[in-house]
């Protein structure tokens, strides 16, 4: 291994005038580089580095490598970053500022050489490329050696052709990463040739594809399957550490990451799965690999991921109402609409005015003091710098209007009494303001957004009971532990069932203008509300609404929402700050 010298070069003439005269110039010239040479050795060292490393045995050729280190620090992890089909070890920086990436976030990234087509595999042929045992032998012990990684902090991630390079390197390094993530990864195999054979328009270019294949794979069809990350994931069946997988859901390669998700999770693999708008592009994957930092980081820190993890719940001192300080306890009495008064939870960020504000609803059993109960709100306040506001959703209001006029008007008091209160009393900017809820607070959140479109910049669901009607039918069967749910939702409607399917969010989300706001989903796969998190997002795009939907470990549980929160405002907060979101504007 080196770094890539420039070639020297030799004349041999007889001495001439004209020669001389060089002489004294080139010995002028050395002077001077000597000076500049003792001034630089003050400087501290680059922050990029090209490393170029021989291997004659398995590439046949040399790779080069980028290597990228926080400016005048040390970093804290190391990401190893694969590219895709077609690309070189430049693509990365080429398509993003991965310098500012690491001085913004401390990450050293190495990104390696994967040689245009190598799909980071050994190919059929012997003699030709063997990607898959340079970088197990050469590449990772090297680069463990040369900057001491430490397997605590070290991650691995790839797009396209890359992401299935990532997972199958850390499935065959499992000691020596963290985690490992998937951006659009071509995850199997065969399902992304299938699929993207048939959109070839002409015959010559699909026999070009074709050719590709067996290029690497030789005559033995098999081994697509055989090397496919979806089928390859048993080889860690059962192990804890986490993948992480994203990809756009009009990417022609989305099918490879749902099937690959699915995969993990039947092997009992830890896998966090988003679907976000976008195509198989570098807006993607630039807002993709800045969401895998944040989970990368999250990982790192020890912090709750949503499941049990052998990580220790945080306990919480239940939240005190200060006077002149935070939280405030608003009441606001509501003789029409909620024949009683409604109490209202504000947590303010206590060294710093807010830059945007949540209103937060809880869900069923509930009351104004459930999150904070749970959650430590006034710390997330003052980390993020949102105003959180907790209402009051009664124990089983719903966020609906009974059908009986005498009692609770829950929606209307929302609509007609709550929002027009609260925005002028805090003077809050549609621009800058959320909604958000856990559950039943899923569906009112969702559902009040959808009556409410203008006041909000975007809405969340976690867990969210997004189809009234599935869930009353699920937990009416005799079977089901939580009989007294669909007793409670029946008090709401009485005889009128059809309500249930009528004022669902699955029902009602073609309502939203196409206005381009966004929908963050969250739900943890072990969860019943995740089937109905996924109907509901085909839904949203069926009427052409922005969704992002994230399948994580974990259950109908205060430890997801807990997580589940801090990922919601992650992308609240980088929906204000206008960055990209995974598509071109």
């Amino acid at each position: 291994m080196y770094i890539r010298p420039t070639k020297n070069r030799v004349q041999n003439a007889v001495k001439t005038r004209k020669d001389m005269m060089k002489e004294k110039l080139s010995r002028a010239i050395k002077n001077v580089t000597l000076c500049l040479l003792t001034c630089l050795c003050t400087l501290p060292a680059w922050s990029q580095e090209l490393v170029v490393m021989e291997s004659p045995k398995y590439l046949k050729a040399n790779d080069s490598i980028f290597v990228f280190t926080p400016s005048g620090k040390k970093p804290q992890a190391t990401v190893i970053l694969l590219h895709g089909w077609g690309g070189s070890y430049t693509n990365w920086t080429k398509s993003n500022d991965l310098q500012s990436l690491s001085d913004s976030t401390g990450f050293r990234f190495i990104c390696p050489d994967g040689l245009k087509d190598s799909w980071y595999v050994n190919w059929a042929d012997t003699s030709k490329m063997q990607m898959r045992d340079f970088l197990n032998k050469e590449f990772i012990p090297e680069m463990y050696k040369r900057y001491n990684l430490n397997p605590e902090t070290t991650f691995i991630d790839g797009l396209s052709m890359g992401g299935h390079g990532a997972i199958n390197v850390f499935i065959d390094n499992y000691d020596k990463f963290k985690a490992a993530g998937s951006l659009s990864g071509v995850l199997d195999l065969q399902l992304a040739y299938d699929t993207f054979i048939k959109k070839l328009l002409f015959k010559s270019w699909k026999q070009d594809v074709a050719a590709e294949r067996e290029k690497v794979m030789g005559q033995d069809t098999a081994r697509f399957n055989n090397e496919s990350a979806d089928r390859r994931i048993k080889l860690i069946a059962g192990k804890p550490k986490m993948i992480v997988v994203s990809c756009g859901y009009s990417d022609f390669f989305a099918p490879c990451t749902i099937s690959f998700a699915q995969a993990c999770r039947a092997n009992n693999v830890p896998v966090i799965e988003t679907l976000s708008p976008g195509v198989h592009s570098w807006s993607f994957w630039k807002y993709a690999l800045d969401q895998h930092i944040m989970y990368f980081k999250r990982i790192m820190d020890g912090k709750e991921m949503g499941y049990d993890n052998g990580r220790k719940i945080d306990k919480v001192k239940p939240a005190v109402p200060k006077q002149n300080g935070s939280p405030e306890l608003l009441v606001m009495q509501s003789p029409n609409y909620l024949k009683c008064n409604d109490s209202i939870y504000i947590f303010t960020p206590e060294n710093a005015q807010p830059h945007a504000t949540i209103i937060l609803l809880h869900g069923w059993q509930g009351d104004y003091k459930a999150w904070s109960d749970k959650v430590d709100i006034q710390s997330v306040c003052n980390e993020t710098g949102f105003r959180i506001i907790c209402p009051d959703g009664f124990y089983n209001g719903w966020y609906m209007n009974n059908s009986d006029k005498n009692k609770m008007q829950s929606k209307d008091f929302f609509n007609k009494e709550f929002f027009p209160q609260i925005f002028a009393k805090y003077n809050l900017d549609p621009q800058t303001t959320f909604i958000d809820g856990l559950s039943m607070g899923g569906h009112g959140a969702i559902t009040l957004f959808i009556d409410n479109q203008k006041l909000f910049r975007a809405a969340g669901s976690m867990s969210g009971v997004l189809d009234l009607n599935d869930c009353y039918n699920h937990y009416a069967e005799p079977n089901k532990l939580s009989t007294g749910l669909s007793q409670d939702m029946k008090k709401i409607v009485g005889d009128d069932l059809s309500r249930f399917s009528e004022e669902s969010a699955i029902s009602r989300v073609n309502k939203i203008k196409r206005n381009n706001k966004f929908i963050v989903v969250s739900c943890g796969y072990n969860d019943y509300m995740s089937k109905e998190a996924g109907e509901f997002c085909t839904a949203a795009g069926k009427a052409k609404v922005r969704w992002i939907e994230t399948l994580s470990p974990g259950y109908h549980s205060w430890r997801f929402w807990n997580y589940a929160l801090s990922q919601h405002i992650w992308y609240f907060q980088r929906i204000l700050d206008g960055k990209g979101m995974g598509f071109k504007k």
